[in-house]
């Protein structure tokens, strides 16, 4: 049950980043500012799967951090995977060098932060935007040249999103076939946290951002 998603490669928008070919990824770029890139398979954005031995989860009961909350699962990749993931993110963004939400050894996938009100720890409530029109795409974009979107589409889950969580023990997931329709597939997992040194496989968007004033 552990190989079938680390020998996954791709099905449809479903990638294995440490396995897939950059050949079928580009980087759609998101808004006018051109700051902002999301991957994606052919016209699709991408739903990246990497298994990871749990190190934290706070998918139902997120922490406060300098004033803001969000809801992450973080945990450690084969090294291995790791370092080819590492070299397909640059190659299909084009970049020679990304930054990661890395901790140690931890790779962390979150969701959008929220701020949350001052003396309350309640996040503020915030209205969720929705598609204006529908995404278009051009047809004579190839993966050297980013597409620019001009309708909102969110490629991280907003915090107020439910994230999730489904129980594979027991059950065999047919990567090929199962992933469009895991909640028919697999039960809820209900015991709260997902367990620190779980095996968990993480579905997640990939999204490149400028940070700072210097560009990178």
């Amino acid at each position: 049950q552990a190989k079938a998603p680390m020998a996954f490669v791709s099905s449809g928008r479903y990638i294995n980043p440490a396995l897939v070919s950059p050949k079928l990824l580009s980087a759609l770029l998101l808004g006018s500012t051109g700051t902002k890139k999301s991957l994606q398979v052919g016209k699709q954005f991408a739903v990246c799967v990497t298994a990871i031995r749990v190190a934290a989860s706070h998918l139902i009961s997120p922490p406060r951090r300098q004033g803001k909350v969000s809801k992450v699962i973080s945990g450690n990749a084969h090294s291995y995977d790791f370092a080819r993931m590492s070299a397909v993110f640059c190659m299909a963004f084009h970049e020679k060098a990304l930054n990661a939400q890395l901790s140690q050894h931890d790779l962390s996938f979150s969701t959008k932060a929220q701020s949350v009100e001052t003396g309350t720890g309640t996040p503020q409530r915030k209205v969720i935007r929705t598609f204006k029109s529908p995404v278009k795409v051009s047809s004579q974009a190839g993966p050297s040249t980013p597409t620019p979107i001009t309708a909102f589409f969110p490629p991280v889950l907003d915090f107020n999103a439910d994230v999730p969580i489904y129980d594979a023990r027991g059950k065999t997931v047919d990567y090929q076939k199962d992933l469009p329709a895991l909640a028919k597939k697999l039960p809820p997992f209900t015991d709260g946290e997902v367990p620190v040194d779980s095996f968990a496989v993480v579905g997640y968007s990939a999204t490149t951002y400028v940070s700072g004033g210097d560009g990178k």
